[in-house]
């Protein structure tokens, strides 16, 4: 069981800095003005470079799944259903909010419940282990409404989120 410190520290420091991760990518993407490298201005050239773009991406699709495992909620096949880990170093909602049970499967539709799936799916075969197996076009298809999704929900199910450094919410996407 968490401390009270520990508990803030996850709503202030830890949760922002993954909700942060888990839409770098996008902001990135959304900033970008030009369709080709060449066109682009030269202040904006480094959001196309793979040292920046190639980690974000990689890390929102870990930080996503980590999220939704967070939020007690997992993928088995192609169904999403509760989680509870297994592990005792590992922080769940309920831990960081005594009492707070897992984020309800009935809130979602269907096409998010795929999406969160789908998720899962590519941070399992694409980044936290290396697989023979590749995502489908499918899966691809999920990212983005899958990672706004995943923001969404945290946002709306954890209480007491700071979320005063969140840049998604804070900063001009322009």
């Amino acid at each position: 069981m968490l401390s009270v410190n520990e508990q803030n520290e996850y709503l202030d420091k830890h949760i922002p800095y993954r909700l942060n991760s888990l839409r770098a990518w996008d902001l990135y993407k959304l900033r970008r003005k030009a369709i080709e490298y060449d066109k682009e201005e030269d202040q904006r050239k480094c959001n196309w470079q793979s040292e920046y773009l190639d980690p974000a991406f990689e890390i929102s699709i870990v930080f996503a799944r980590a999220l939704i495992q967070f939020l007690g909620l997992t993928c088995r096949g192609n169904q999403l259903e509760y989680f509870v880990s297994k592990m005792n170093e590992d922080v769940q909602v309920w831990d960081v909010i005594p009492g707070k049970p897992p984020y309800p499967i009935s809130n979602l539709k269907n096409h998010e419940k795929q999406h969160l799936c789908n998720l899962i799916k590519m941070a399992n075969k694409a980044t936290a282990h290396m697989t023979t197996k590749y995502s489908t076009d499918e899966e691809f298809e999920s990212l983005e409404p899958g990672r706004e999704l995943i923001f969404n929900m945290v946002l709306e199910y954890v209480d007491n989120i700071n979320t005063t450094n969140l840049w998604w919410l804070n900063e001009s996407r322009d």
